[in-house]
């Protein structure tokens, strides 16, 4: 069984990839993509918004809720 993805460890490139295919779906079906995004982002800990802002951004790394913001 393998682990679980969490925040902060988005350079994954399997995450990645599902993100990627996530955002395709919504472009194609919205309320399918959506749903899958939820439940991506349920998954990994994250809100539906911190997912998608994620996938939109392709950044390497999604930030933690522990994480305190650049000063």
């Amino acid at each position: 069984m393998e682990t679980p993805i969490r925040p902060g460890s988005f350079h994954n490139e399997e995450a990645r990839k599902t993100l990627a295919s996530i955002l395709n779906l919504l472009q194609k079906d919205r309320a399918l993509g959506e749903r899958a995004l939820r439940l991506w982002a349920a998954m990994h800990g994250l809100d539906p918004e911190e997912a998608l802002a994620l996938a939109r951004s392709g950044e390497a790394e999604a930030p933690t809720s522990q994480e305190a913001p650049p000063s």
